[in-house]
């Protein structure tokens, strides 16, 4: 596979956040093969734009296509240190009455990670609105308020201690993240990528 050349489409925050603080590890693993990545958001035909590998986040509704399930999604409750300490947050219960942060696509993700840490029925929870998880994530860093996003995107941040998990609940939505390849391809990089990203779940 010496020079071979992979195409791969992928959630631009899955990339920054995810995949490519993990390439090096493929690159070491398989030298001979070269990684050229496109954020993609929704389906496409991977035949027509010439992708040899997407990542999808949703449902098993990719048409003509082979999909792989690597992972569900899990959202956590996070802030930083200080805000954890300002606003006397000591589990769950007590972000019923701190500053939160939406992210608008998801409305209703607070009352269900509410309802999941047993809190019960919540009333709306007003906060902040953000349209993008790297938005809801610096908010808050800074201590603007509590986020509530998937774990795989804070690795960093929570292993800094920039941000800390409040209380151990973790909301697994309906969707999940799939590898998309055409079907009846046969491409040994590709069969590569997909072991090697499989093994970091």
């Amino acid at each position: 596979m010496s020079g071979a050349t992979l195409n791969v489409a992928s959630l631009p925050t899955f990339a920054s956040r995810w995949l490519i603080p993990r390439l090096p590890g493929f690159e070491k693993a398989h030298p001979g093969i070269g990684i050229n990545l496109t954020a993609r958001i929704n389906p496409f035909d991977l035949a027509h734009e010439r992708f040899d590998v997407a990542i999808h986040f949703g449902r098993d509704n990719w048409p003509d296509a082979q999909l792989t399930k690597f992972c569900d999604e899990e959202m956590i409750a996070v802030a930083s240190p200080q805000f954890i300490e300002t606003n006397g947050v000591e589990g769950p219960a007590g972000l019923l009455e701190a500053p939160l942060l939406h992210l608008q696509s998801r409305p209703g993700a607070w009352g269900d990670w509410m309802h999941e840490a047993g809190l019960g029925e919540v009333p709306a929870l007003p906060g902040k609105q953000f349209d993008q998880f790297t938005m809801v994530i610096a908010g808050a860093a800074a201590g603007l308020g509590a986020g509530l996003v998937p774990a795989y995107l804070i690795e960093e941040e929570l292993r800094s201690g920039v941000l800390a998990q409040v209380g151990d609940t973790a909301l697994k939505t309906q969707n999940s993240y799939f590898i998309v390849r055409p079907l009846g391809v046969d491409n040994p990089s590709a069969d590569a990528f997909v072991t090697w990203i499989l093994a970091q779940v």
